[in-house]
């Protein structure tokens, strides 16, 4: 896998290669003072109403915020396309 570069806030990101792609199912938020913390794991496949939390990601509120805007905008952008698309097949 090649490594990816890109600007972000004004800032350059590096993406390693190697970095981390997992698949999780499950989330939860909790905002205590002055960070926040998001778990995020899987149903247990041989019972579905477990749920084994494998990530946890604590944050700085300003930081919980700039995710929430990027993902609000990435999801509306989403939703564009697909509607588009739907449009564009009827």
């Amino acid at each position: 896998m090649m490594s990816e570069n890109k600007q972000q806030d004004g800032l350059e990101v590096y993406i390693h290669p190697d970095a981390d792609f997992v698949f999780r199912e499950v989330f939860g938020v909790y905002v205590g003072a002055g960070e926040v913390v998001i778990e995020f794991g899987n149903y247990q496949r041989i019972d579905s109403r477990k749920v084994v939390i494998s990530d946890r990601i604590v944050m700085t509120i300003n930081s919980a915020y700039k995710l929430m805007q990027h993902m609000e905008d990435a999801l509306q952008q989403a939703q564009a396309k697909m509607q588009e698309l739907l449009k564009q097949n009827s």
